[in-house]
């Protein structure tokens, strides 16, 4: 092979190594108003190399939930560390309605494992977005059951009430304007922060995660 066509060969892998990584670390601001909200809850702090390892550990974990076709993944917060799980309100909720679907249970289930036993090694945040269709107090009320009737599912799975926070955000954080259907379907959602908590930051430290 001559050096050109190697040299192009090797541009040509790396470019694909790097973009690997981009798209499984896909990155999300908190909002203003989210960041005021969520105060202390969302801050996390350590050394490079702490950090570097709690967000390997989001990244391979997300990889491993990719069949759960409903997630959207994303990192967000202080450090690019808090695992931020993005799921449509029709995979939860009937519409205009606040009770948990039965199939609502397989959905949630499997993002257990990082809230939940001795193992634990994230807090959660929950909360519940919607469109603009409404009044402002109806949209308040009807994403604020929501985000509790999340937060009683985790409880009734074992997850303290010290480990969860829950909060309806009514139309305050839309992801898109409300023009179409598809955009306004895109503003129905319930988002559920993890962040890392003292366990998991030790374990990261020592490079034990």
């Amino acid at each position: 092979m001559k050096p050109t066509q190697l040299s192009r060969l090797l541009f040509a892998l790396l470019a694909v190594v790097l973009c690997f990584p981009a798209k499984a670390q896909n990155y999300e601001r908190l909002s203003s108003v989210e960041q005021e909200r969520y105060g202390d809850y969302a801050m996390v702090n350590g050394d490079y190399l702490t950090m570097k390892n709690v967000r390997q550990y989001w990244v391979q974990h997300a990889q491993r939930l990719k069949y759960m076709k409903q997630y959207e993944f994303a990192l967000t917060g202080s450090n690019e560390s808090i695992l931020k799980v993005t799921i449509p309100h029709r995979a939860l909720f009937a519409q205009n309605d606040s009770t948990m679907l039965i199939s609502a249970d397989a959905v949630l289930r499997p993002l257990l494992r990082f809230v939940k036993g001795s193992d634990a090694v994230a807090t959660i945040l929950i909360a519940s977005y919607s469109d603009n269709n409404g009044s402002e107090r109806y949209l308040e009320r009807i994403s604020g059951s929501r985000a509790r009737q999340v937060y009683r599912w985790f409880a009734r799975q074992g997850v303290g009430p010290t480990e969860m926070h829950c909060y309806g955000w009514g139309n305050k954080v839309p992801r898109n304007e409300n023009a179409n259907i598809q955009q306004r379907e895109k503003n129905r959602r319930l988002t559920i922060y993890f962040v890392p908590n003292r366990k998991m930051l030790r374990w990261a430290k020592r490079g034990q995660l």
